[in-house]
């Protein structure tokens, strides 16, 4: 349950179709950021998003080998891009395949380095 101290949305409406530069939400643990539209006539989303978190939550609720998914930025959360898309009924996110993805990579990495007795990676 984030607790979010900032909550900010700019938005323009052109016909059904509303575009939103700015999307901030802001607490001490979690921030996620975006941009993106809605298709109010037909509840299709598409947004680029970001997640935060401090390094205390990230410490918490990730694992080694999911870490490399996140990049540190510049306020010293860890932040991950993802894609938001669907509908307003049905959204889906992208985040897991990226977090998967950078987990197997990092495995891959591991056997290769086991496989060739050093650290090539």
């Amino acid at each position: 349950s984030p607790d979010f101290d900032e909550c900010r949305v700019e938005f323009t409406q052109s016909g059904s179709r509303v575009s939103t530069p700015v999307l901030s939400l802001k607490g001490d643990a979690v921030r996620l950021s975006g941009r993106g539209t809605l298709d109010v006539e037909t509840s299709l989303i598409e947004y680029r998003m970001t997640l935060a978190l401090s390094p205390k939550l990230f410490a918490k609720v990730t694992r080694p080998e999911l870490r490399p998914a996140f990049e540190p930025a510049e306020d010293g959360f860890s932040a991950i891009d993802f894609r938001l898309y669907g509908t307003t009924l049905a959204p889906q996110t992208d985040l897991l395949s990226r977090i998967g993805k950078a987990a197997a990579t990092e495995a891959a990495k591991g056997q290769i380095n086991k496989l060739f007795k050093r650290k090539i990676f």
